[in-house]
Protein backbone atom coordinates (compact mmCIF):
# COMPACT_ATOMS: atom_id res chain seq x y z
CA UNK A 1 0.00 0.00 0.00
CA UNK A 2 2.98 2.66 0.72
CA UNK A 3 4.37 1.94 -2.54
CA UNK A 4 1.54 2.53 -4.44
CA UNK A 5 1.29 5.79 -2.47
CA UNK A 6 4.65 7.11 -3.40
CA UNK A 7 4.43 5.20 -7.07
CA UNK A 8 1.40 7.70 -7.31
CA UNK A 9 3.01 10.84 -5.44
CA UNK A 10 6.13 9.33 -8.54
CA UNK A 11 4.03 9.79 -10.53
CA UNK A 12 2.22 13.03 -10.07
CA UNK A 13 5.51 15.00 -9.46
CA UNK A 14 6.67 13.01 -12.95
CA UNK A 15 3.95 14.64 -15.02
CA UNK A 16 3.96 18.43 -13.48
CA UNK A 17 8.08 18.44 -14.04
CA UNK A 18 7.07 17.99 -17.91
CA UNK A 19 4.34 20.04 -17.71
CA UNK A 20 6.66 22.87 -16.84
CA UNK A 21 9.22 21.76 -19.29
CA UNK A 22 6.81 21.87 -22.09
CA UNK A 23 5.16 25.18 -21.23
CA UNK A 24 8.56 26.62 -20.83
CA UNK A 25 9.51 25.35 -24.32
CA UNK A 26 6.43 26.90 -25.22
CA UNK A 27 6.89 30.28 -23.84
CA UNK A 28 10.66 30.19 -24.78
CA UNK A 29 9.22 29.46 -28.87
CA UNK A 30 6.28 32.38 -28.81
CA UNK A 31 8.77 34.81 -27.38
CA UNK A 32 11.10 36.90 -30.60
CA UNK A 33 14.28 37.79 -30.70
CA UNK A 34 15.09 41.61 -30.12
CA UNK A 35 13.99 43.15 -33.33
CA UNK A 36 16.17 45.24 -35.81
CA UNK A 37 15.45 47.37 -38.70
CA UNK A 38 12.66 49.89 -39.60
CA UNK A 39 8.77 49.17 -39.40
CA UNK A 40 5.71 50.42 -41.23
CA UNK A 41 4.56 53.48 -40.06
CA UNK A 42 0.67 54.15 -39.49
CA UNK A 43 0.43 57.11 -41.89
CA UNK A 44 -1.59 59.61 -40.71
CA UNK A 45 -2.91 58.09 -37.19
CA UNK A 46 0.39 57.20 -35.45
CA UNK A 47 2.29 60.65 -33.78
CA UNK A 48 5.74 61.35 -33.31
CA UNK A 49 7.62 60.44 -29.98
CA UNK A 50 8.52 64.26 -29.66
CA UNK A 51 6.11 66.40 -30.87
CA UNK A 52 2.94 64.70 -31.08
CA UNK A 53 1.99 65.25 -34.39
CA UNK A 54 0.48 63.12 -36.77
CA UNK A 55 3.18 61.87 -38.79
CA UNK A 56 1.69 62.03 -42.56
CA UNK A 57 5.08 63.45 -44.78
CA UNK A 58 6.48 59.98 -45.58
CA UNK A 59 9.84 61.75 -47.47
CA UNK A 60 10.77 63.50 -43.79
CA UNK A 61 9.58 60.56 -41.27
CA UNK A 62 12.25 58.95 -38.96
CA UNK A 63 12.65 55.57 -36.65
CA UNK A 64 15.03 54.81 -34.06
CA UNK A 65 15.43 51.95 -32.84
CA UNK A 66 16.90 51.41 -29.18
CA UNK A 67 20.47 49.41 -29.03
CA UNK A 68 19.52 48.16 -25.32
CA UNK A 69 15.90 47.88 -25.36
CA UNK A 70 15.37 47.86 -28.96
CA UNK A 71 11.96 49.62 -29.28
CA UNK A 72 10.80 51.41 -31.80
CA UNK A 73 10.31 55.37 -32.01
CA UNK A 74 8.82 57.25 -34.91
CA UNK A 75 9.37 60.98 -35.54
CA UNK A 76 7.63 63.16 -37.89
CA UNK A 77 10.93 65.12 -38.52
CA UNK A 78 14.75 64.91 -38.11
CA UNK A 79 14.95 67.42 -35.77
CA UNK A 80 12.36 66.10 -33.62
CA UNK A 81 14.58 62.80 -33.66
CA UNK A 82 18.07 64.10 -33.12
CA UNK A 83 17.00 66.57 -30.67
CA UNK A 84 14.47 63.35 -28.68
CA UNK A 85 17.28 61.13 -28.40
CA UNK A 86 19.66 64.03 -26.86
CA UNK A 87 16.74 64.12 -24.08
CA UNK A 88 16.59 60.33 -23.59
CA UNK A 89 21.15 59.91 -23.19
CA UNK A 90 21.05 56.75 -20.81
CA UNK A 91 18.07 55.77 -21.55
CA UNK A 92 17.13 52.04 -24.00
CA UNK A 93 19.02 53.72 -27.48
CA UNK A 94 22.38 53.27 -26.04
CA UNK A 95 25.45 54.96 -27.83
CA UNK A 96 24.35 53.73 -31.23
CA UNK A 97 20.77 52.79 -31.68
CA UNK A 98 19.59 52.03 -34.98
CA UNK A 99 18.29 54.96 -37.05
CA UNK A 100 16.06 55.57 -40.51
CA UNK A 101 15.02 57.61 -42.15
CA UNK A 102 12.64 57.84 -45.40
CA UNK A 103 14.13 58.30 -48.83
CA UNK A 104 14.12 61.87 -50.58
CA UNK A 105 10.26 60.07 -52.24
CA UNK A 106 9.43 58.82 -49.20
CA UNK A 107 9.13 55.44 -50.60
CA UNK A 108 11.61 53.23 -48.35
CA UNK A 109 13.67 53.33 -45.31
CA UNK A 110 17.53 54.20 -45.34
CA UNK A 111 19.96 53.61 -42.92
CA UNK A 112 20.27 57.41 -41.58
CA UNK A 113 24.30 57.06 -40.45
CA UNK A 114 24.37 55.80 -43.93
CA UNK A 115 23.28 59.08 -46.29
CA UNK A 116 23.81 62.54 -46.72
CA UNK A 117 21.53 65.19 -45.67
CA UNK A 118 20.04 68.27 -47.19
CA UNK A 119 19.06 71.56 -45.57
CA UNK A 120 15.77 74.40 -46.45
CA UNK A 121 13.39 71.43 -46.95
CA UNK A 122 9.86 72.77 -45.21
CA UNK A 123 9.86 69.73 -43.23
CA UNK A 124 6.49 69.29 -40.44
CA UNK A 125 8.61 70.83 -37.47
CA UNK A 126 10.10 72.92 -39.63
CA UNK A 127 14.40 72.13 -38.93
CA UNK A 128 14.47 71.54 -42.65
CA UNK A 129 16.44 68.80 -43.56
CA UNK A 130 15.87 65.41 -45.59
CA UNK A 131 18.14 62.32 -46.50
CA UNK A 132 19.66 63.30 -50.20
CA UNK A 133 18.90 60.72 -53.21
CA UNK A 134 20.70 58.27 -52.26
CA UNK A 135 23.81 58.33 -54.27
CA UNK A 136 24.53 61.78 -52.90
CA UNK A 137 27.88 62.52 -51.85
CA UNK A 138 26.85 65.74 -51.33
CA UNK A 139 25.16 67.18 -48.43
CA UNK A 140 26.04 66.82 -44.12
CA UNK A 141 26.29 63.99 -42.46
CA UNK A 142 24.29 63.11 -39.12
CA UNK A 143 26.85 64.20 -36.56
CA UNK A 144 26.17 67.55 -38.78
CA UNK A 145 22.86 67.98 -38.79
CA UNK A 146 22.60 67.18 -35.17
CA UNK A 147 24.58 70.15 -34.83
CA UNK A 148 22.60 72.42 -36.58
CA UNK A 149 19.71 71.30 -35.16
CA UNK A 150 20.85 72.18 -31.65
CA UNK A 151 21.95 75.27 -32.73
CA UNK A 152 18.84 76.00 -34.24
CA UNK A 153 16.70 74.85 -31.14
CA UNK A 154 18.59 77.47 -28.70
CA UNK A 155 18.12 80.30 -30.86
CA UNK A 156 14.39 79.08 -31.08
CA UNK A 157 14.20 78.66 -27.42
CA UNK A 158 16.49 82.22 -27.08
CA UNK A 159 19.10 80.63 -25.46
CA UNK A 160 22.03 81.92 -27.78
CA UNK A 161 23.83 79.35 -29.68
Amino acid sequence: MMADRHDTVRLHLSIALHLGLVGAFLLAACSTEPKSGPEDIKWDRQTCERCQMVISERHFAVEWRGEHDRRLHAFDDLGCALLWRAEQRGGGLGDRPEIWVRDAKGTHWLDGYGVRYEAGHRTPMGYGYAAANEESQAGLSLHEVEEQVHLLEKARRGTGG
